[in-house]
C-alpha cells in the first residue's frame, strides 16, 4: 500500500505564524517533540519556538515584509488550490483519492481511515515518502526513525508497519505506483473539472475511483477490483475505530465565546476570561477548562457565524442584578460610615452663630 505525501504549496518564511501553526507547535511540544526539533523543522530560532509553546495566547499579527514577495500576485490562486491524498494497493492496484483543504496530521490520518473503508480493510505495512506527517527525523533504518507522535499513535492502534522510501532519486523509484496515480488524477480526473464544494469534489472522486478500479490496468492487464481478494486485507471490524482528536488552545472571550475556523461558539458565562482547550473530533468541539468539558458544539460550515446556546447564559441576568445590588448596598454602607465619622469626630471644628444672623437672610428683623 502506498500513499502520496501532502506538501505545502508555499513556505511562510515569517517570524510570526498563523494561529493554526502556533496551536500545532504547542501540541507537538506537549506530545514530547523537543524545542530544537520543532525549530529545525519550522525554520525558527529555539527562543521563538520556546515563546510559542509556552504562551497561552495565539499570535495576533504577522510581521510585515520589508518588500513585497514575488509570490504576491499569485497568492489568491495558490490559496484556492486543493490538496490531494492518494493511496494505491501494491498487488491489485486498487486506487483511492480524497481532496482536502489542509495538510495537518489529523487530516492525513482521516484520509487513511477513508481509504481503509473504501478498500474494505488495510495491509500489514504501508510505504511512505519522508513526509513530516509520518516521520520527524529519518534514520538509516526506518524502525529507528523518530515518528510523528500523533501518526505513531495511529499506526500502533491499527498495528500496521510504516515503511519509508529511501531519500533522493533511489527512493523515488520505489514510489512509482502512487506517483502514477497522482499523474492520472491530475491529467484525467481533475483537468477541466468544475465543482462547487469539497464534498462535491470528493463525491466525484469516488465515482472516478469506482470507474478506474473496474477497468483493465495498464501494467497488470487485469481488473483491480478482481485482484482485491488476494490482497488479504485485515478487516476493519477487528479494530475499534480510531478517534482523531485535534487540540487547540484558546482564551474564552469576555462575552463568553471561543473561536474556531472563523466561527464563534458560546461557553457558559461563568468561564468568561478563562484559558481553555478545544478538543476537536468527529465534527464536534469539546471546550475543556481544568480538565472538565464545559461546553460541546457541532462544527458548522461557513465563516463568521455565531453559535449561541441559550443555556450558557441562563442565570447571567440574575447574577448581574445581584452583583449590582451588592455594589449599591456596599456604596450606601461606605457613605453611611463616612457620615457617622464626620459627626462623631471631635477634631472637626464647627462654627456656632447667633440665630439673628440667619434671620437677616430669611427676611426677619435686624439692621
Amino acid at each position: 500500500m502506498l500513499t502520496s505525501p501532502i506538501r505545502s504549496p508555499i513556505d511562510w518564511g515569517l517570524d510570526m505564524r498563523t494561529e493554526a501553526e502556533w496551536s500545532e507547535m504547542r501540541e507537538r511540544y506537549r506530545q514530547g517533540v523537543s524545542i530544537s526539533q520543532i525549530a529545525k523543522e519550522e525554520g525558527l530560532s529555539r527562543n521563538t519556538v520556546r515563546k510559542y509553546v509556552q504562551t497561552d495566547v495565539p499570535p495576533a499579527y504577522v510581521r510585515s515584509r520589508t518588500c513585497e514577495s514575488k509570490l504576491e500576485p499569485f497568492k489568491p490562486y495558490i490559496r484556492q488550490r486543493l490538496w490531494a491524498f492518494a493511496m494505491v494497493l501494491g498487488y491489485s492496484r486498487m486506487r483511492f483519492v480524497r481532496f482536502t483543504t489542509d495538510a495537518k496530521t489529523p487530516t492525513f490520518i482521516s484520509c487513511h481511515m477513508d481509504a481503509f473503508d473504501y478498500f474494505g480493510g488495510y495491509t500489514k505495512s504501508i510505504l511512505y515518502d519522508n513526509t513530516k506527517n509520518v516521520v520527524l527525523k529519518r534514520a538509516l533504518r526506518s524502525s529507528d526513525s523518530q515518528w510523528n507522535p500523533q501518526f505513531q499513535d495511529f499506526f500502533t492502534h491499527y498495528d500496521f508497519k510504516p515503511r519509508l522510501c529511501k531519500p533522493g532519486l533511489e527512493g523515488a523509484k520505489t514510489k512509482g505506483k502512487v506517483e502514477r496515480v497522482v499523474q492520472h488524477v491530475r491529467n484525467d480526473f481533475f483537468l477541466g473539472l468544475e465543482f462547487d464544494s469539497i464534498p462535491t469534489l470528493n463525491s466525484l472522486a469516488l465515482t472516478w475511483c469506482d470507474d478506474v478500479n473496474a477497468k483493465v490496468h495498464g501494467t497488470t492487464y487485469e481488473v483491480p477490483i478482481d485482484r482485491l481478494k488476494p490482497e488479504n486485507l485485515r478487516p476493519l471490524n477487528s479494530v475499534t475505530p480510531y478517534q482523531i482528536v485535534q487540540t487547540e488552545f484558546r482564551k474564552i472571550s469576555r462575552d463568553c465565546f471561543v473561536s474556531h475556523q472563523s466561527n464563534k461558539y458560546s461557553v457558559p458565562w461563568r468561564y468568561a476570561g478563562r484559558d481553555c482547550r478545544l478538543m476537536i473530533r468527529n465534527g464536534r468541539i469539546d471546550v475543556v477548562v481544568d480538565d472538565e468539558v464545559v461546553a460541546t458544539h457541532e462544527i458548522v460550515p461557513g465563516a463568521h457565524r455565531c453559535i449561541k446556546l441559550k443555556e450558557h447564559f441562563e442565570g447571567l441576568y440574575k447574577a448581574v442584578l445581584v452583583e449590582n445590588r451588592e455594589r449599591h448596598l456596599d456604596r450606601l454602607e461606605r457613605n453611611t460610615q463616612v457620615s457617622l465619622v464626620n459627626h462623631q469626630n471631635p477634631d472637626i471644628d464647627v462654627e456656632r452663630r447667633d440665630l439673628g444672623f440667619y434671620e437677616r437672610f430669611s427676611g426677619g428683623g435686624g439692621p
